[in-house]
């Protein structure tokens, strides 16, 4: 069987390593009928063949137990130009995952509930800190 091609996106890669972490408890073909679509569909889009239908990003982030708002910035990115992006962030306003939003509690008690500046040492440690 030919190897697939590299992941090309966010979106692939992120679905990908969702659908690795709950391969052993459902199929490729299960969560696809769980969201409505083909296997082919989801395997597409998995591997960065097509982009994820936006009409699809609730249901499959609640499938493979993600944050939704992760995922809908991650097909946002893909979709549109980033002028366009930031319209839609600036009506809505920031959308921000349950897990950032830990970290953001973390950094308000680790700086006295200061609001510190991000310097370029504050963030080439994140970074290094993030860095998988």
């Amino acid at each position: 069987m030919p190897k697939s091609p590299p992941l090309t996106g966010h979106v692939a890669r992120f679905i990908d390593g969702s659908l690795n972490a709950i391969a052993p408890r459902r199929s490729v073909k299960e969560i696809a009928r769980m969201i409505g679509t083909s296997a082919v569909m989801l395997s597409n889009v998995r591997h960065g063949r097509n982009k994820l239908p936006i009409e699809y990003v609730a249901k499959l982030a609640s499938t493979l137990d993600v944050d939704p708002r992760q995922l809908l910035l991650l097909v946002l990115d893909e979709a549109m130009r980033p002028e366009a992006r930031n319209v839609i962030v600036s009506l809505l306003g920031r959308l921000v995952t349950d897990n950032e939003m830990a970290i953001i509690e973390v950094v308000r008690v680790a700086s006295g509930r200061k609001d510190p500046a991000v310097t370029g040492e504050v963030e080439d440690g994140l970074m290094h800190l993030f860095a998988a």
